[in-house]
């Protein structure tokens, strides 16, 4: 969960900078560590995260960076946190 916060830091970053590039690459990076995380997640939080993916998806597919920040910082840190606890 450490490497996904981290990568998460780095997309804000990176938005913040308006270095789309940069967001892209960790954007891509994001992804696969939480795809390996998944089997060990427990299946009350799938669709929540099926629902964080899908927004996130239509966010940057508008190009809409602000909103995918808005979307990891105020949906996916907090799920992450309580599934940590769990």
């Amino acid at each position: 969960m450490k490497t996904i916060l981290n990568l998460i830091g780095v997309v804000e970053q990176s938005i913040t900078e308006y270095n789309i590039k940069k967001l892209m690459e960790t954007v891509a990076l994001l992804v696969e560590e939480i795809l390996k995380v998944l089997p060990q997640i427990d299946e009350k939080y799938m669709k929540n995260i099926n629902n964080i993916f899908q927004n996130t998806n239509v966010a940057l597919t508008n190009k809409d960076y602000l909103l995918y920040q808005d979307i990891l910082e105020f949906e996916l840190k907090p799920m992450l946190g309580n599934i940590a606890k769990n």
